[in-house]
């Protein structure tokens, strides 16, 4: 069994989405599960990460690190709010169980291919994102965010951002969420040309959709998990399970 969850945006301890996140991590399928999938961010700004943000945010780390210890393998890929990641991730989540990745990944289920992509990865008719992706995901920026910016300015940069984009996107996608959930339909089959999946994950978009493309895969985004209050769960079937 598996379960995956993306787009938390936890930005505060204790705010709704940090305790949405916790209730997931306590949930009996998700504490069951043979792979936990979290696909990108879970937090709202976690740029290099130092000890600061662990001791914040401890709770949650020590959770997965239960999770592990119990034999469940926990998946962690970069999305576009939680970014060079890697050396601060395999620092506190060091486990046998603890899989990292910056970009998308394939595994096997059940003699399935399930493909995992945060989303922003392979999200198509967006260029000006793609010049800033390549931008903020740069060997500099990650000097800066892992050896040269302490937390405080980090988290100062990341409380007014989220405030700023909070209305503008809350707005932008109950406008054209029709819109954007075809957009990443297309992006899923033009992604399929070149790999060969069954079933393929995604987040980012922030629109949930479970889509069975004519090419012959199925595409699941769980969507905003803090409005939709969901994670995808996969055993024989695929559903989504109420955090609720």
């Amino acid at each position: 069994m598996i379960s995956i969850i993306s787009d938390v945006h936890i930005k505060k301890k204790g705010d709704d989405a940090y305790h949405l996140f916790i209730n997931f991590l306590n949930h009996e399928k998700v504490k069951s599960s043979h792979k936990v999938i979290l696909l990108g961010d879970i937090f709202d700004l976690l740029v290099g990460g130092d000890k600061n943000f662990y001791e914040e945010y401890k709770e949650i780390f020590v959770k997965i690190n239960e999770l592990m210890d119990k034999g469940v393998e926990v998946y962690y890929l970069e999305g576009n709010h939680d970014f060079h990641i890697g050396n601060f991730l395999n620092k506190y989540l060091g486990h046998e169980n603890f899989n990292f990745s910056p970009e998308l990944l394939k595994i096997e289920h059940l003699g399935k291919s399930i493909l995992l992509s945060h989303g922003d990865d392979i999200e198509i008719e967006n260029p000006s994102y793609k010049i800033y992706s390549k931008i903020i995901r740069s060997v500099p920026i990650q000097i800066l965010a892992e050896r040269i910016v302490p937390f405080s300015i980090t988290k100062s940069i990341g409380d007014w951002a989220s405030s700023r984009s909070r209305k503008k996107n809350l707005k932008k996608y109950n406008e054209k969420s029709l819109v954007i959930r075809d957009k990443f339909r297309r992006s899923a089959e033009e992604l399929y040309q070149k790999e060969n999946f069954d079933l393929i994950v995604t987040g980012h978009s922030h629109v949930k959709d479970s889509y069975e493309s004519p090419l012959g895969f199925k595409y699941l985004n769980n969507g905003y998990a803090p409005i939709e209050k969901t994670f995808i769960h996969i055993s024989e079937l695929q559903e989504f399970i109420s955090l609720s």
